[in-house]
């Protein structure tokens, strides 16, 4: 059991570290968005409206292909 938890946790911190500018992304929460800028822990994020939301990286839980 402990393995794949792991396993998934790395691919994940591999993913949020890999973040850059541009990138279209999901948060944990289901917000779909650009990302605006990305700091040591913050990004922010753009909507299609404009809008501009900050998170925390570790609450971005996937990135979106185009």
């Amino acid at each position: 059991m402990i393995r794949p938890e792991n396993k998934r946790r790395k691919a994940v911190t591999t993913m949020q570290n890999s973040l850059s500018k541009g990138d279209r992304v999901v948060t944990i929460g289901g917000i779909h968005g650009r990302i605006h800028s990305i700091e040591e822990e913050v990004v922010t994020l753009i909507n299609d409206e404009g809008q501009k939301w900050i998170f925390e990286r570790h609450a971005i839980a996937r990135k979106v292909e185009k």
